[in-house]
């Protein structure tokens, strides 16, 4: 998450900053277009990276290294799509080194190409924590398990006075089935004093079809041995339009409390899926933190 402006959450409301394709067969050539998209994507990565290496990074705060530390925690659906919900804890990090390299909740480690006072663009690694594991319902007791995974993403962000529009594409370099998802958002921001902002606004998430095939998808072979699961195939398009909320509070000069709400309706094939329990998904990311000066 960063801590300047709400560019920090590229990613849907059913993911917060942490997937291993299911081990079947069917999957194997799937697999391998997966591995040849993400060998495309690090190509893509690289060009940003080099950019990023010889453009100069314009900002009024040049240089330095920033570092916030502190507990945070996330709460999201048990798995795309679920009533049920979970809870981690994890380590909130923000950092930043001379304005080009960052982390911290979401993004691994990230990089910006171009960076100045109301406009930003890079690249970063993600760790997407969205998961279903066959334990987490009886009606998924013969469907493979898809892990958590690392995404390459692309992202970008304008600010103009109060609004600020930001867009991200984020594609599953391990092929665990999380292909890949795009998001685009508006968020405006009401500072209602020097230490305390809310910043809220709408947004939308696309899927491709690799994606809503593992979380959504229904084969024959799964319908015939889940009594409780009809067959049901799934295409690319959107998945959800969401609202994000977020509010940051400057304690003192070294604590920040904050807390993200991001409130989702699932569509298209998502929201039509045997597997999906309720169309409406909530994720909630909380942090308290530690500014070293």
């Amino acid at each position: 998450m960063r801590g300047d402006r709400p560019r920090h959450f590229h990613r849907r409301s059913n993911e917060v900053g942490f997937q291993v394709a299911p081990a079947t067969r069917r999957c194997d050539a799937e697999s391998n277009r997966s591995r040849h998209r993400s060998r495309q994507w690090l190509a893509a990565s690289l060009l940003v990276l080099a950019g990023a290496a010889r453009g100069e990074i314009e900002d009024a705060a040049r240089g330095g290294f920033h570092l916030s530390l502190g507990p945070g925690f996330y709460t999201m659906p048990l798995y795309p799509g679920a009533r049920a919900s979970r809870t981690r804890i994890f380590p909130f990090i923000d950092a930043e080194y001379d304005n080009r390299y960052y982390s911290n909740a979401s993004d691994l480690v990230g990089v910006y190409a171009w960076k100045k006072e109301f406009s930003q663009a890079g690249a970063a690694i993600e760790f997407d924590p969205t998961e279903r594991r066959a334990r987490d319902d009886l009606r998924l007791a013969h469907l493979p398990d898809v892990k958590d995974t690392t995404r390459l993403k692309l992202f970008a962000s304008r600010t103009v006075r109060f609004v600020t529009a930001d867009g991200s594409v984020a594609t599953d370099v391990l092929g665990r089935g999380h292909g890949t998802v795009a998001q685009a958002n508006l968020w405006f921001t009401a500072p209602l004093t020097d230490h305390l902002s809310i910043n809220v606004g709408p947004g939308v998430t696309w899927a491709d079809a690799r994606y809503l095939k593992s979380f959504y998808a229904v084969t024959p072979q799964e319908a015939a041995l889940s009594p409780q699961l009809s067959a049901y195939s799934t295409h690319s398009g959107i998945l959800d339009s969401h609202w994000n909320g977020l509010v940051e509070w400057q304690l003192s000069s070294h604590y920040r409390v904050g807390i993200q709400l991001s409130l989702a309706q699932l569509k298209g094939s998502a929201a039509a899926s045997p597997l999906t329990e309720q169309r409406n998904q909530r994720n909630v990311v909380g942090w308290v933190a530690y500014t070293f000066r």
